[in-house]
């Protein structure tokens, strides 16, 4: 069995979905990405013969010798595909998720002593901000996109979100 035979666990194929989902959110046609023995190449379309480097630098570290962090889940254990499952199962008839549209620290109401803009039970329509999302000291309003009442709290005041992390579970109407 050679290296490249090797299953991935659950977290680094966690990793790798995370990659090309934000990949084919973005305005990127062509991703060439290598760390250590891990090589991930795609593209939208034609992918270009030559790669184009964005920001060469002689200073960069080798790949190999970067440390890439495991994921970790919001409360700080690492991801394991019962996790993920568990969170997608937990959804209820009629349940659909808000997720975060950015890497930030979440905030549940506008400053410290106000009004939370959701708790559980709350009814929203799709442009309510249920959150704020501080990312490089501008915050954003976070809306539901849907019209339903917030049938669970999924993170806390304060935690740091991950793009696409599920915020709210909302029952539907």
């Amino acid at each position: 069995m050679s290296k490249s035979d090797i299953p991935l666990n659950d977290a680094e194929v966690q990793n790798i979905k995370k990659i090309i989902s934000t990949f084919n959110d973005s305005s990127l046609n062509y991703l060439d990405l290598e760390l250590g023995d891990l090589k991930i190449k795609i593209g939208k379309g034609n992918l270009p013969t030559q790669p184009t480097v964005l920001s060469p630098s002689a200073a960069a570290p080798e790949a190999s010798s970067l440390q890439v962090p495991p994921f970790q889940a919001p409360n700080g254990s690492l991801s394991s595909r019962a996790t993920v499952l568990d969170e997608a199962l937990s959804l209820g008839p009629d349940e659909v998720h808000i997720k975060s549209p950015l890497v930030g620290r979440y905030y549940s109401q506008a400053e410290p002593g106000a009004k939370k803009y959701v708790e559980l039970g709350t009814l929203v329509l799709a442009d309510t901000t249920v959150a704020l999302i501080e990312a490089m000291k501008m915050f954003n309003a976070v809306p539901s996109g849907v019209q339903g009442h917030v049938s669970k709290i999924c993170v806390t005041d304060g935690e740091l979100v991950e793009y696409g992390q599920i915020l709210f579970h909302v029952k539907v109407k």
